[in-house]
């Protein structure tokens, strides 16, 4: 970045040197060639022609210009030899035939010469004298030094260059400081970066940032550390929780099958372990099925097979069971859906959320309470309404209900059967057809959740 900053001001300085350059130098040696130019077209006013011979007014050319210049001018043939000239001639005769030569060959020519140890600049021009066939040619030089505008143009050269050089040199300075302390803080997030690991997601960059760009990089930078300490730290617990429940069914087979082969029993008593392992096996197998399908939900691999169904026979066919333990339980089981309605959604997979759910408000049901699934319409949206008269969620385990193994409280344990993972299955369950599950606020004792799923239409499809 500061190489590209240098290569940015060097540029600008050659630019800004070519300009003043242009503005400053070149008038300068503009003006010492326009008063050449205007000295020899005096002097060519004053010469004629006069019995073949070209005559100036005077005896001898001028030796001062109109503004008060030292300058020297004669008049050749066309081979360079001098006719008339000022009183003094600093210009050698070579370079004066040279000069004359290539003004009458070309019209006109100027040179920069050197007159011992001064130099001087020389405008020549070809002239021609009287009528035809009596025409006279002949060339015109005049000269002047040119000291004092070289010395001028080469002092302005030192100065650009130097000025440029300066610029070049304080700009690359400041760069480097400005661009130091604004990237310091991409500096410690690529040191942060390169040490992390996933034992020092708690680490982040703690660097002052101005409030642009940059503060908002650092920001970023520690929120995504945050976001990876969350779900570091949820991965954990979920590894550990599924560890426990794996292992805690393990360990009862075990510690059964080792009783029951400690000695001979009866056919009764093998029947009676069978049973219990049994019972562990499903257990196992159901928490792995949830587990597969909760990892293919998060995979983005949870697609859902829509069916446009009849939700009034839907929901009668999935409640038919539970009149069953409910009554076997002591509860009431209301059920509340409209008359009519059609809906697009996974049969299978919906069924399922809803068995998730009514299952977690029996176990938690109070005896002789209601548990209550009302399904209605609200706009292009179904609501499913599964309510109970349990213990309800405490306040502060809200927020992380419906994540995995979670319990509320004492009142939601492990003793009702559950894993902790039937609200994750269904929450997952409703995302991946596009629709929500929450947990309705409600000033009665127990708990409400929402399961809310999406139509095309109003009415249905």
């Amino acid at each position: 970045m500061i190489g590209l900053q240098v290569l940015i001001l060097m540029t600008a300085a050659v630019i800004a040197d070519v300009s003043i350059y242009q503005l400053v130098g070149v008038p300068l040696q503009g003006a010492l060639d326009s008063s050449l130019y205007d000295q020899l077209k005096a002097i060519e006013g004053g010469l004629t022609l006069s019995g073949g011979k070209i005559l100036y007014s005077d005896a001898n050319l001028p030796a001062q210009g109109p503004d008060g210049t030292a300058i020297e001018a004669v008049v050749t043939t066309p081979d360079g030899t001098p006719i008339v000239a000022s009183p003094k001639q600093s210009l050698a005769d070579a370079d004066i035939a040279s000069l004359a030569k290539r003004a009458i060959a070309d019209g006109a020519a100027t040179a920069d010469l050197s007159a011992g140890r001064v130099r001087r600049r020389a405008y020549a021009e070809a002239l021609t004298l009287g009528e035809a066939p009596n025409q006279v040619q002949a060339a015109v030089i005049v000269s002047r030094p040119s000291a004092e505008v070289e010395d001028a143009i080469r002092r302005l050269v030192l100065v650009l260059g130097i000025g440029s050089l300066l610029l070049i040199f304080v700009g690359a300075a400041l760069a480097y400081s400005v661009a130091s302390r604004a990237l310091r803080p991409v500096g410690e997030i690529t040191a942060l970066a390169r040490t992390i690991s996933e034992q020092d997601l708690h680490r982040r960059v703690n660097v002052k940032a101005p409030d642009d760009e940059l503060g908002e990089l650092v920001r970023t930078f520690n929120m995504m550390l945050e976001r990876l300490e969350a779900t570091f730290a949820s991965l954990h617990r979920f590894t550990a929780d599924a560890s426990h429940e794996l292992r805690a069914p393990l360990s009862v087979m075990r510690s059964q099958v080792e009783v029951a082969l400690n000695r001979r029993r009866e056919p009764a008593d093998y029947e009676r372990v069978l049973k219990s392992v049994l019972d562990q096996v499903q257990h196992l197998t159901r928490i792995s099925d949830q587990l597969l399908l909760i990892a293919r939900a998060d995979a983005g691999e949870l697609h859902p097979e829509l069916e446009k169904i009849d939700v009034v026979d839907f929901i009668h066919e999935l409640a038919l069971p539970w009149q069953a333990a409910a009554e076997s339980r002591r509860l009431e089981f209301a059920v509340e859906v409209p008359d009519a309605g059609e809906l697009e959604l996974d049969p299978a997979l919906t069924r399922r959320a809803i068995d998730n759910l009514l299952d977690n408000a029996f176990r938690y049901a109070p005896e002789l309470s209601t548990v209550r699934l009302a399904v209605r319409q609200e706009g292009s949206d179904w609501v499913f309404d599964i309510s109970d008269e349990g213990p309800g969620v405490p306040a502060e385990q809200r927020e992380r209900i419906f994540e995995r193994f979670a319990r509320a409280d004492s009142a939601r344990t492990r003793s009702g059967g559950g894993a902790g993972l039937g609200l994750a299955l269904s929450s997952a369950i409703a995302s991946a057809q596009g629709g929500s599950l929450d947990l309705v606020d409600r000033p009665a004792p127990g708990a409400t959740f929402r399961l809310r799923l999406r139509s095309t239409a109003p009415g249905g499809l």
